[in-house]
């Protein structure tokens, strides 16, 4: 992986959009606690839209700006970064439903069949509020299915429920 660095961001640059990512604490921002429980992860997000792989970034910045974001714009390429051990293994892997030559069903099936994702959290997006949608995102083994939120406030509120593993009390009958 490829880093550069200043003293007050770090840039990952094997990604499709460099998201600056703060330090979890310095002396002129100590305001980066405040939505945080300064877990440390790796997340990754495949999504074929950049404006929404941008507004998830700029959301986790907010909710957990220790965290390192990946970003691709297919599951093809994700699945073969994550196959060569391109990249570190995510703890997190937001995957959009709706996406051309590999849909998310499609790419979470073979997600599933890569060995060192096993304790891999992989939760489905999208615009979707279709019972189906969910059952078969549910079946295909993700561990959520989150429909993607009108605005920044509730992306973020529910990045910060699902990182802070607090999902019971999003699922909706």
């Amino acid at each position: 992986m490829d880093f550069n660095g200043s003293n007050d961001y770090l840039y990952q640059t094997d990604t499709l959009i460099k998201v600056p990512l703060k330090k979890p604490y310095d002396k002129e921002n100590r305001s980066s606690f405040k939505n945080t429980n300064m877990i440390k992860r790796t997340i990754l997000m495949i999504d074929d839209d950049a404006d929404d792989r941008q507004l998830f970034c700029d959301a986790l910045q907010e909710v957990a700006p220790e965290s390192l974001a990946l970003t691709f714009e297919s599951g093809v390429e994700a699945i073969t970064q994550l196959q060569n051990n391109s990249i570190s293994t995510p703890d997190f892997i937001f995957l959009d439903i709706n996406m051309p030559v590999m849909n998310g069903k499609e790419c979470l099936t073979a997600l599933k069949k890569i060995a060192h994702l096993k304790l891999t959290q992989i939760i489905m997006l999208s615009t979707s509020t279709l019972r189906e949608d969910f059952n078969d995102a549910m079946d295909l083994g993700a561990q959520f299915f989150m429909t993607k939120p009108n605005s920044f406030t509730d992306l973020c509120d529910n990045l910060r429920n699902i990182l802070e593993n607090k999902w019971k009390h999003m699922l909706r009958n």
